[in-house]
């Protein structure tokens, strides 16, 4: 065992842990493409419905945003 091979085995590792965290990546980009046609939906039903305040309305989009900004940040 010289020292090349060990190298080879580290660079052969990180490679397989970029792979790994990219396969890992899917079921949450999934989630947040699913969370955001939620938000869309929420949206959508809010607007028909006019007796719910501005308030609720911006803490159900503000609740939806927050939720995909950490979805997608532990997705980086």
């Amino acid at each position: 065992m010289g020292v090349g091979s060990n190298n080879d085995t580290i660079s052969h590792r990180e490679k397989w842990f970029k792979e790994q965290k990219s396969l890992a990546q899917l079921p949450v980009i999934l989630i947040g493409f699913l969370l955001l046609l939620l938000t869309t939906r929420v949206v959508k039903e809010t607007v028909k419905d006019h007796e719910k305040t501005w308030k609720k309305k911006m803490l159900i989009i503000g609740g939806m945003l927050i939720l995909m900004l950490i979805l997608f940040k532990g997705c980086m």
